[in-house]
């Protein structure tokens, strides 16, 4: 809270309970009324489906997991969510891009 008279910016405002009301300044003692204004932002982002319809990424680079497991690189064609998906050799060897 900035003092209209000297400019001092008193640092505890967050103190105060009451939305509005009147208060002496801390450095030049002098008295102002002081009104709580509260800004509120939204921040957005796109919903994912509910239910994925996967496909794998053909232009992506599939993923060679550790212990024998395959992983492809998918996304869902409505959201496009990517996620990896566990799959056979034989599905990792059709869609590895060499």
């Amino acid at each position: 809270m900035v003092c209209p008279h000297c400019g001092y910016e008193d640092s505890d405002s967050w103190e105060f309970r009451d939305n509005d009301g009147e208060c002496d300044c801390g450095r030049c003692g002098e008295p102002f009324d002081y009104e709580r204004i509260v800004t509120v932002e939204y921040s957005t982002t796109k919903k994912r489906c509910a239910t994925h319809s996967f496909k794998p990424r053909t232009d992506y680079p599939t993923h060679d997991g550790k212990n024998g497991k395959y992983y492809l690189c998918v996304e869902c064609e409505v959201c496009q969510y990517q996620t990896l998906q566990e799959c056979s050799k034989e599905e990792y060897a059709l869609n590895t891009i060499f």
